[in-house]
């Protein structure tokens, strides 16, 4: 079933970054079935084996160093889901690299949208460029064109 789908019959979906979307088969999204964020996550693993081991520890509980966000605030297993709630989690970024924010924008200008995206180490970095990027990309768009003189 599609995520969307599952948004209608009320079953939460689980947003997934890299490196668990591909071990879920490339999917950005996956419906669950579950009364609370940890059976969401137990059933997240029964249907993509290969996630096991990644999201929960061998009790079942969240792994130390994995936010799980339901809705855009971090919440523990034991949280109960309506049908209609998203969960996104984030593992821990260890090792010897920065770690890196991407943000993406989006500027209404004019009844239309301009996206735009990047990436830092610094998340205001990111962000700041990302916003003057989209709003470049307005200003570019709703300009009237102009003669070039002497071309």
């Amino acid at each position: 079933m599609s995520p969307a789908l599952a948004r209608l019959g009320g079953m939460p979906v689980v947003r997934l970054r890299p490196p668990l979307r591909e071990r879920a088969g490339g999917e950005r999204e996956v419906d669950v079935a579950g009364a609370t964020v940890g059976e969401a996550l137990r059933q997240l693993e029964r249907t993509h084996p290969a996630l096991a081991g990644w999201v929960l520890d061998d009790q079942g509980h969240v792994r130390e160093h994995v936010a799980v966000f339901l809705d855009g605030e971090r919440v523990t297993g034991d949280v109960a889901l309506a049908g209609s709630d998203h969960l996104e989690i984030i593992g821990a970024v260890s090792g010897g690299a920065d770690a890196l924010g991407e943000v993406r924008v989006v500027v209404e200008s004019a009844g239309r949208s301009f996206a735009s995206q990047a990436v830092s180490t610094d998340i205001t970095e990111a962000s700041a460029e990302a916003y003057l990027r989209a709003c470049a990309h307005a200003k570019t768009a709703t300009e009237p064109e102009q003669e070039l003189a002497g071309v």
